[in-house]
Formats: C-alpha cells, structure tokens, sequence
C-alpha cells in the first residue's frame, strides 16, 4: 500500500471519529441560568445579582443537564461572580454540579464572609487560575479565614492565585500543605495580613513568586518562609509597604528557606542589617533591595563591606547584593544620607572577631542545623564578650579604689 493511502485512510478515520466525540462547552438557553449570562465567544459564565448559594446551585443543575442533553464536554475557560449578595458559597458541596472552569474569578462580593472547602470540587483537577479580588470581608474571621485556604489547597493544577485586596488578617500554618506542583505564583496583596504562620508555604515546591505587598506584616516567626527544596531557580518574595523593623525576622529564619532568592523589602522600617539574620541570606547569592529604609550606617554596618556584599566605591564593578539602599550615617555628628560607603568610613569602629567567626562558621555549614549551631555558637560568644568587659570595667574601677585608698 503506498504511503499516500495510507494517510488519506487515516485522515478518513479521524474525520469518522471526530463527529463521535464530545462537543466544546456551549451556551444554554438564557432562561436557564437568569441571571448569569454566557458568552459564546469567550467561552464564559458570569454571574451577579445572586442572592444566595442555593440559587447559583440550581443553575448549574440546569447548565449541567442541559450540557449533558447536547453532549458537550462540561468545562468552559471562565467563571466570573462579580457584585452578588453571597455571605456564604459552599454550603451546599460542590456548587458547579459537575461543571469546570479553568479560571475562577470572584470579586467585589462586599457580603462574601466565607468559602467552604468542598464549594468548587468540580474544578480542583482542572481550574489553573484563581482571582479572589476586592471582597473586603472575606477572611476576616478566624475559621472563615482557615477554610478560605483550605478551599484553595485543594485545587492541583492551580499555576497562579490572585488573593488580593481582601479582609485577610493571617496565612495560617500549613495553608499550602497539599500538592500544588504546578503553582508558580502567588500574589497576596493589599490584604490585612498581619502575620504568616509556621510552615504555610511549606508544600509549594515549584513556586517562584511570592507577593505580599501592601500588608501589615510586622514580624515573621522562624519557619515563616520555609519550603521544601526541589528546585534551584530564583524565588521572588516581594514584602514592600509593610510594617517591618529590624526585629521582625529571627535569626536562622533564612537557613530554612535554601533556594536563592530575590527579597524586595522596599518601604518599611528596617534600621539595620543584622548578620545573625541575614548571613544566612547571602551564603546563597540572595539578592535584598531595601530602598525608603531607614537604615543606619553604623558598625553593625561593617560586616556588609567586609564581605563585598554592599556596594563598595574601591570595588565599584563588584556583584552586590544589598541593592538600592540609603542609610543615614552620624560620622561627623550630622546625620547625613549617602548611597554608598567604603571601609574608611568604619575607621572608627572596633574590630569584632566574632564577625568573621560567624561567616566562615556558616561557609562551612552544610544543612539548617549547622547553621543553626553557628548562630547560638554566635550569640553565646556574644554574652560572654559583654560579660568579659563587665568583669574588667569592675576590675578597673577596684584597682582605682584600692589607690584611692
């Protein structure tokens, strides 16, 4: 048989077979589904006006029965529910009835307090985009809160979330705990986000941008941030426009987090850079921009030029990792704002062993819990250095009395 027989009967069997397939998702008649509309071209269901689950429910019977009379395939690429008086969605399970959606989109819902986990089963094998956005009440109680991530963990091929300008107060542990490999963003902004609880990114292994601007961040606890490492490419935390001072990060909180990463902490309140914290950071090539900080260019400044990690004029082609920053710097007892400093500003400053120590302690570290042990190796020779010149000021002051004497 020649080969152009050969395709011309296999290009008939698909033409037979096609027909035999089920069809593209299509519009039912308007009455069914009143008020959401479709719309053909767009391939979309968007629903307003809603009063109440149960309604939005018995619509999706409709569309289901309806799809399943045509033998349409019953996925559509939009679900939009915009401007409805829903406090609740979810209490009955799974409110598309067997319909799929592959983006999800709820906002301005001013009434919408509360999510159920089982809400959207239909679409957990199947949704890839997720827009919760400018529903101000939702997730500002505790529990409603819980299941709000609860409902989102559950859908697998999620790539991107948009959890935005909401009335989030918490991430809570474990919120992204289940597997979500294909999630690779995650934008939490303009919430009230006031804390990030231990482990609640710890299951997002593909993740490459976590966004959590305008917040009201204030402190990070030590397993805030942490996530299993599977992969080595740049993760992106933005934490611009919070509330974060120098002591809003534990020490060791980086040595739980070892992927490079690109921390933007624009527009808060850190006054310094504390190696105990931020050794870790640097080890691996993370990069930190920390432009409208207040920070101060004293010794505890040091250790970044020592360690060429902030831009040093003597070595102005360097690979720097403190980007765009401004410090305020007392030298001459004038506060001064500069952009860059060179080690002949630190002339003043003692020298601290201990400093050196902690970076080839942590050079050598190979797993958190090493780095762990240089950190308390740290602070212990720390107390014992503040107790040693306690005991010679006494001991000089003694020495002072006895020839007073």
């Amino acid at each position: 048989m020649s080969i152009h027989r050969k395709l011309s009967m296999i290009i008939m069997s698909v033409i037979i077979i096609l027909p035999q397939s089920s069809k593209s998702a299509v519009c039912p008649p308007r009455d069914l589904i009143i008020p959401c509309k479709c719309a053909n071209y767009f391939n979309l269901i968007e629903c307003t006006n809603i009063t109440s689950d149960f309604d939005l429910k018995k619509i999706f019977i409709n569309l289901k029965n309806e799809l399943d009379k045509q033998h349409a395939r019953p996925v559509y690429d939009e679900f939009k529910l915009v401007q409805t008086q829903l406090e609740h969605i979810g209490s009955i399970d799974d409110i598309f009835s067997g319909v799929s959606f592959r983006r999800i989109s709820l906002s301005r819902n001013n009434r919408l307090k509360r999510i159920e986990p089982n809400a959207f089963n239909s679409s957990h094998n199947v949704t890839t985009e997720i827009m919760i956005e400018d529903n101000e009440l939702l997730g500002s109680n505790h529990n409603d809160n819980i299941g709000l991530f609860d409902a989102i963990s559950r859908f697998v091929a999620l790539n991107t979330l948009h959890l935005t300008d909401n009335g989030i107060r918490f991430i809570p542990k474990y919120a992204f705990n289940r597997s979500q490999p294909a999630l690779r963003q995650l934008f939490l902004t303009d919430n009230r986000i006031e804390r990030i609880e231990d482990y609640a990114f710890i299951g997002l292994n593909a993740i490459e941008l976590i966004n959590l601007d305008g917040n009201h961040l204030n402190k990070l606890s030590l397993h805030s941030l942490e996530i299993k490492n599977t992969t080595q490419s740049l993760l992106r935390i933005f934490l611009r426009s919070n509330k974060l001072q120098t002591n809003a990060f534990p020490p060791g909180i980086f040595s739980y987090l070892r992927r490079r990463i690109y921390l933007n902490m624009n527009i808060n309140n850190l006054s310094q850079i504390s190696q105990n914290v931020f050794q870790s950071f640097f080890k691996r090539r993370s990069i930190l921009s920390v432009s409208k900080n207040p920070l101060k260019c004293d010794c505890d400044f040091k250790w970044l030029l020592d360690q060429n990690i902030v831009y040093n004029s003597s070595n102005p082609n360097g690979d720097y990792l403190l980007r765009d920053y401004q410090c305020t710097s007392d030298n001459d007892n004038h506060d001064r704002i500069i952009n860059g400093m060179n080690l002949d500003d630190f002339d003043h400053c003692p020298e601290s062993p201990i400093t050196q120590t902690l970076k080839q302690c942590f050079s050598q570290a190979s797993d958190e819990e090493q780095e762990l042990f240089c950190l308390n190796r740290n602070v212990n020779d720390r107390h014992l250095g503040h107790t040693i010149l306690v005991i010679t000021f006494f001991f000089i002051c003694f020495q002072k009395l006895l020839v007073f004497f």
